[in-house]
């Protein structure tokens, strides 16, 4: 059994008064497939947004690849999905004009400024789709 890549654990996020995670854990591990399924409102959204570190959870904690995310700053958590991995949610927001591959790539656009800036990326984008279970992105 391979470890989660991605964990939540004891998780609790709130919106104003009303309670979209109530102490939820998941776990998934790499290659695997998940389906969030649910009535509308009962916190899915939620739920694939706070791993991603879109969401920040006001108690339990996020880890991802072994690391603890839940006390990244805003930056670093956006610098983590930009390099690490994506989430494509119902509305997708994907550029008809590209393929799934430039899709994919669409976020490392920033990369090439902070490289100019001598902050290198790690080269995960070339095993993302590996890491997903996907040998190769398909053509438009």
């Amino acid at each position: 059994m391979s470890a989660a890549i991605v964990e939540a654990r004891a998780v609790r996020k709130a919106f104003g008064r009303t309670e979209a995670l109530r102490g939820t854990s998941i776990a998934v591990d790499e290659g695997e497939v998940v389906a969030v399924t649910g009535p509308s409102g009962s916190g899915k959204s939620t739920l694939l947004l706070s791993p991603a570190g879109v969401l920040r959870p006001e108690a339990g904690e996020i880890w991802f690849d072994g690391r603890n995310l839940t006390d990244l700053s805003e930056s670093d958590r956006t610098r983590l999905r930009r390099r690490e991995f994506g989430l494509v949610l119902q509305f997708g927001q994907l550029v008809p004009e590209l393929t799934a591959g430039q899709n994919v790539a669409l976020p490392l656009l920033p990369e090439k400024h902070e490289a100019r800036r001598g902050q290198h990326p790690r080269p995960g984008l070339a095993r993302a789709p590996r890491r997903a279970g996907h040998g190769r992105c398909a053509p438009r």
